[in-house]
């Protein structure tokens, strides 16, 4: 029982509360991902990704693990294709370039 007018600073309320705003690596891939691409779309917008080319095009938000990648994109709905004998990922980059008019 604590008692009325005394705080004791043994009991680190604000660092549980700080640990709770605290992000994972995992979120914040999972972030980067549904910003940039979905698991579904147009051929012409199609790109296939490597977990390391994706953990090297998130470095700047955020460090995930291989293993890490792997659940996020699971969960996205991406599936796993064999292309150029190498396992990638397949996305659709949801900016759509457009051409250049002169």
């Amino acid at each position: 029982m604590r008692r009325i007018g005394f705080k004791s600073y043994d009991d680190n309320d604000d660092a549980k509360k700080e640990e709770k705003k605290v992000v994972s690596q995992k979120e914040l891939f999972r972030q980067f991902l549904h910003a940039k691409y979905a698991p579904f779309g147009a051929n012409a917008s199609m790109v296939f990704r490597t977990s390391r080319e994706l953990a090297y095009e998130s470095r700047e938000m955020c460090a995930p693990s291989m293993p890490d990648i792997a659940a996020v994109m699971t969960d996205f709905g991406c599936k796993a294709d064999l292309f150029c004998g190498q396992w990638t990922w397949v996305l659709y980059e949801k900016e759509t370039l457009h051409p250049i008019s002169e």
